[in-house]
């Protein structure tokens, strides 16, 4: 889209004039650092469809393509409840669907359409929405999917894998991998954390594949040896932000810094890795709910004492006492 001109552009001022209250105050620009393509999904038709069981079934068994998330028993179980209780709103039910090639795709409805499909025999056959799309592309179909967000919210986490499947970036990757990186990547690229919000899954994905494909593979290959006590240590976000940025830095060294990191081998209180695990396992992101009596700190706080730590060890310095940068630094 391209940037609102000025005399195109309102201005909150203009809104109140209307006699409305508690305005939300946003960017009215239309300033995109990166470009998206616009959705173009035609629609084939719009309808009011009797939801049967057979018509669940149907929906049911279309096909879904990569990325997308298996039904979740407890979002179910949710909607199955409120079936019951007569709590649901069936009025605001759209099953979506889309030909792609020469299949039709679930789009959106398959949690409703599990828990329907649970009620009880004698239960009144519902109305609801039925629409069918056709798109032209594979990334028509990804956003297509991505502009659905009914009961079941999509996550940036889930959008952005959704985006980054069949990529080069994520080949060879597990699921849980590329669920779990990203965030390292925005909060490594961005500084701030309005930067941060501003780079949707879309946009993320695109900085991925285009600019950090091999570094997303090499981050994701380590990351995938790590025992589980390491990876609930390392999966933080400003952590894997510091694996991104060190492995960008010297992907032939990051390695051995970081593994000793994550099992705590080979360490002595002099050594900057020993400092950093100290660290990490005592200290947890302020945001945490359950912090088992750690400290929180904030996830800036937290990447700049990687870093720290990083560059101490490159220079092979004796640490009695490690601490963050004022600012944010490259690694050394």
């Amino acid at each position: 889209m391209a940037v609102v001109s000025l005399d195109r552009r309102k201005t909150r001022q203009d809104l109140e004039s209307r006699g409305l209250k508690n305005v939300p105050q946003i960017s009215a620009e239309g300033e995109f650092a990166i470009p998206l393509e616009e959705l173009n999904a035609r629609v084939v038709s719009d309808r009011s469809l009797l939801f049967t069981e057979d018509e669940a079934i149907k929906y049911i068994e279309l096909p879904v393509f990569a990325g997308e998330r298996d039904a979740g028993d407890s979002h179910v179980q949710y909607l199955y409840d409120e079936m019951l209780r007569k709590r649901f709103n069936w009025d605001a039910v759209t099953l979506a669907r889309s030909d792609f090639g020469s299949d039709c795709y679930k789009i959106n409805g398959q949690h409703t359409s599990w828990a329907r499909l649970w009620l009880p025999r004698d239960y009144p056959s519902p109305r609801v929405r039925a629409v069918h799309y056709a798109v032209d592309s594979e990334s028509q179909l990804k956003a297509l999917y991505s502009s659905y967000d009914r009961a079941k919210t999509r996550s940036d986490l889930h959008l952005t894998r959704l985006e980054l499947v069949g990529s080069d970036a994520v080949a060879g990757l597990n699921k849980n991998t590329v669920t779990r990186l990203p965030p390292g990547v925005r909060f490594w690229l961005f500084a701030t954390r309005s930067q941060q919000k501003a780079c949707g899954p879309a946009e993320l994905a695109i900085l991925i594949t285009r600019d950090h494909a091999a570094l997303f593979r090499l981050v994701g290959a380590f990351f995938e040896t790590l025992d589980r006590p390491a990876l609930e240590l390392m999966c933080r976000q400003p952590v894997l932000a510091a694996l991104f940025a060190t492995f960008d830095r010297v992907p032939t060294v990051a390695p051995l810094f970081w593994q000793d990191v994550a099992d705590g081998t080979n360490l002595v209180k002099s050594d900057a890795r020993w400092h950093l695990r100290h660290y990490l396992t005592t200290t947890c992101l302020s945001r945490s709910a359950a912090n088992g009596g750690k400290r929180g700190v904030d996830s800036e706080e937290m990447y700049r004492m990687c870093i720290a730590a990083w560059n101490k060890w490159r220079e092979n310095a004796t640490v009695q006492a490690l601490r963050p940068s004022s600012k944010r630094v490259k690694p050394s």
